[in-house]
């Protein structure tokens, strides 16, 4: 493996790089580019028609150096093909799995504010219990607050 092997194709590029995957629309690198753009061509319907047609045209031939160069042409195009398929594949997990990151880290920074509130909540429910249970000990009121509100009317 060469030092280029190992290097991130991921890495954010400046905001204004001219390379941008398709479908999420983040900066990536030439190499990552082109594999995007080369699969853009391979899953057309129309290439695979006409990759079936040349397959069909080589073996009704029956010439046997016309369907051998074909068929090594054609093992080397699949090959070729689940390279650039794998870079993209791989590129994309690396992307996917940064990301993934910076969710977990946000999601942990959630979880402990989460948790104090949760503290505070439970002492919160810890001092209103105990507030219920003074206001339980208490003497109960003897008096009939119909009478009360009466005699406070004939005070005048």
């Amino acid at each position: 493996m060469t030092s280029s092997d190992t290097s991130d194709s991921t890495k954010a590029l400046k905001p204004g790089s001219k390379y941008t995957n398709p479908i999420t629309g983040e900066a990536i690198s030439f190499s990552d580019f082109i594999a995007w753009k080369l699969q853009s061509v391979i899953r057309r319907w129309w290439f695979l028609m006409l990759f079936t047609t040349a397959t069909g045209w080589a073996w009704s031939t029956r010439n046997p150096t016309i369907i051998l160069w074909w068929n090594m042409a054609a093992s080397y195009l699949a090959i070729f093909i689940e390279s650039i398929v794998g870079r993209a594949m791989f590129g994309q997990t690396k992307a996917d799995a940064a990301i993934l990151r910076e969710i977990a880290k946000f999601s942990e920074k959630d979880y402990k504010v989460h948790r104090q509130e949760i503290k505070l909540d439970e002492r919160t429910m810890a001092l209103v219990e105990e507030i219920l249970a003074r206001i339980k000990d208490l003497e109960p009121v003897q008096d009939d607050p119909q009478e009360i509100l009466l005699s406070e009317d004939n005070l005048d």
